[in-house]
């Protein structure tokens, strides 16, 4: 088939109707500018399966006026491919890229009026998501396990067989699984290449033919010697010449209606467009880097003044660096995720919080912000505030931060308040909810009317000089995801209030055997962990925090050191490891690890600062049995350690309270 660029066509081998084919991916792929174009289909009239491809037809200017697209079946591939077997329960599968089938061993999958789509299956969904090329699924109550490879057009090809008869003898079958693979890529490979051969060659004559006529040559036509679909085609197209030589001067007319202001304004809007998309990927790339990069000394920065908190509960000042780091940390996150959250949900994760010390630390962090300007930052609790609630803190002390650093940078004198207030009257809840009111009133220069509706716009400032006019934004969504809705009044020169009211769960104080900030050890045996991890600074974080404990570590720096450490113990009670190494990832490994009898029911803890979230969804249910997002909070892992290994932990006492001594002596220990 031969199509205008509109695309309708304008010759056709089994038809003489002019139809529209503008939406079919085999025109509008040429159109885009790809070289070739591949999409599977079933026959119109013939209802088998069959391949499609599209190339471009081009003018002198290098500009497309066309495209010419050739259907052949894949009958013969189907059959050979679908009725590939291996052991009695293993088979062969070859998708699209869109998860069409091509191939299959169930003959249903290959007849019907359109093709069958399986991408929700989980081996195609696997590959289709890009994840690991060995993946393990349920099906019918079965443990299977794919492999999969995709091909240079988007093709993907997963083989599938049940666990039990792939672990019987998995070396025969892992050399199995290759050979078929091979020999399913080396059918597809001769496929396409006689293909290309049989039915390019003729539609690049077409090709040059039609490049011939755009430079005006009307005497060019093409040569027929063939009776099949290809000859009819070069007979139509030379109908369709006839036909241009008709229609000359009426082009002609049509083209020189053309301004050379327009072609200069579609040049340079062409040109604007490129601009803006290497514009957006340098930005993507950056913020990548840079927030990888401030992550590494961000872990140790809360790490260690962590461990310094556990050790000396006075010492403010560290506490305000410790939760500086934390919203500077939570800060990266957003500016990373600023363009997911204009097009994704916002995910939240809930845990049991301490609701006044969350609020004193957020106003002890702005304190200092406040006092460079003589502007007093208080907290005012009204009413019985539960001490401990679940909800996100990370977003929420994010967005209590932001409303208050606003309001100290739009404070010249005065104060700013966080109120938080229990409502309870008139609400409707569950027993263990109740309503949480909180307001951050300031006596600053407030905001005009006609600024006051614009100011949770994305970049919106209504002072140039202060601020990137992401924030109010970026809160505004975290609190929507939260249920509530933030609401602003104010008056120029008289101060503004921003409030918010949320629905909260009240929990009770949580059972800990112990204080965390005062534990110097364990009930019983010796633990042994093996710790993994490529970023040395990481490996050392977790011996300070676990060392002092009572703890024996073994570290390895990748995937497979990891591995010939398992090995060579028979006595490790919990590993923890980072899931992106070199060498070997840490998926891998813990796979490998659970196929060892002795640790087929060792606790894993997983960890990772920079993995993408669509991989780690596909990773839940695996074989780790927690994950935990660096940097890594000493109590979040001692509370993960005390469920993991059924721990009962035992209290310093005053005596053994030296904190300064303790962590010097353990940093010393652990120096490289």
């Amino acid at each position: 088939m031969t199509f205008n660029t509109e695309g309708w066509n304008i010759a056709r081998n089994d038809s003489n109707n002019i139809k529209y084919y503008g939406d079919r991916k085999y025109f509008q792929g040429p159109i885009s500018g790809e070289e070739i174009t591949y999409q599977s289909i079933f026959g119109r009239t013939s209802k088998k399966l069959a391949v499609c491809l599209g190339t471009k037809i081009v003018n002198s200017d290098v500009e497309t006026v066309g495209v010419t697209v050739i259907c052949s079946s894949l009958k013969q591939m189907t059959k050979e491919l679908g009725n590939l077997k291996f052991g009695k329960t293993g088979y062969v599968t070859i998708v699209d890229r869109d998860g069409n089938v091509l191939a299959h061993p169930n003959p249903s999958y290959l007849i019907g009026d359109e093709l069958k789509n399986i991408a929700n299956y989980a081996p195609v969904q696997n590959l289709l998501a890009g994840g690991d090329k060995e993946f393990s699924y349920l099906e019918d109550s079965k443990e299977w396990i794919s492999r999969s490879t995709r091909l240079s057009n988007g093709w993907g090809i997963v083989i599938a067989i049940e666990k039990a008869e792939f672990l019987g003898d998995e070396h025969y079958f892992t050399q199995l699984m290759l050979i078929y693979g091979a020999a399913s890529i080396f059918i597809l490979g001769t496929f396409i290449w006689l293909l290309a051969n049989r039915l390019i060659s003729p539609i690049t004559n077409l090709t040059e033919t039609a490049i011939s006529i755009t430079k005006g040559n009307l005497n060019s036509f093409v040569k027929v010697e063939r009776k099949d679909e290809l000859g009819i085609l070069g007979r139509s197209f030379n109908v369709m010449i006839q036909q241009l030589r008709s229609q000359l001067i009426h082009l002609e007319d049509t083209v020189k209606e053309r301004t050379a202001d327009l072609k200069l304004a579609h040049n340079e809007t062409k040109f604007a467009l490129q601009e803006a998309r290497e514009a957006d990927k340098a930005k993507e790339n950056f913020l990548l880097k840079i927030s990888h990069e401030l992550k590494t000394p961000l872990n140790a920065i809360i790490g260690y003044s962590q461990q310094i908190l556990a050790t000396d509960s006075s010492e403010h000042r560290v506490n305000i660096i410790n939760q500086s780091g934390l919203h500077l940390l939570a800060m990266l996150d957003d500016i990373f995720q600023f363009n997911q959250l204009k097009s994704e949900a916002l995910n939240l994760n809930f845990k049991t919080i301490n609701l006044t010390l969350l609020c004193k630390s957020v106003v002890d962090i702005v304190f200092l912000e406040g006092q460079k300007k003589n502007v007093a930052v208080r907290l005012l609790l009204n009413g019985d505030m539960p001490q401990f609630i679940k909800t996100d803190e990370k977003r929420l002390r994010q967005v209590l931060i932001n409303l208050l650093s606003n309001g100290v940078k739009f404070t010249d004198k005065g104060e700013v308040v966080l109120k938080l207030t229990r409502i309870d009257s008139g609400v409707t809840s569950a027993e263990n909810n109740c309503l949480l009111q909180f307001e951050v009133i300031d006596t600053g220069i407030g905001i005009s009317s006609e600024n006051l509706p614009k100011i949770f716009a994305p970049f919106f400032q209504v002072n140039s000089s202060k601020g990137t006019g992401l924030g109010l934004n970026i809160s505004q969504q975290i609190v929507s995801a939260m249920g509530a809705e933030i609401k602003v009044e104010s008056q120029l020169n008289r101060g503004s209030k921003f409030e918010f009211k949320l629905m909260v769960e009240k929990i009770a104080i949580p059972d800990i055997n112990c204080s965390l900030s005062v534990i110097k050890g364990y009930k019983g045996n010796k633990k042994k962990i093996l710790v993994i991890d490529d970023i040395l600074t990481s490996r050392l974080l977790l011996k300070s925090m676990l060392v002092p404990l009572g703890f024996e570590i073994l570290e390895a720096s990748n995937g497979k050191e990891g591995l010939d450490l398992a090995t060579a113990h028979d006595d490790i009670d919990l590993i923890i490891t980072d899931l992106l190494m070199p060498t070997k990832s840490g998926l891998t490994m813990i796979f490998q690890i659970k196929e060892m009898s002795k640790y087929q029911n060792i606790p894993i803890i997983a960890i990772s600062s920079s993995l993408p979230r669509i991989t780690h969804q596909n990773c839940i249910g695996r074989d780790y049995d927690v994950f935990l997002n660096k940097p890594i909070e000493r109590a979040e892992l001692i509370l993960t350690l005390e469920k993991l290994l059924n721990l009962e932990w035992i209290e310093a006492s005053k005596s053994d309270r030296n904190p300064t001594e303790q962590l010097e002596k353990v940093n010393s220990n652990l120096a490289v």
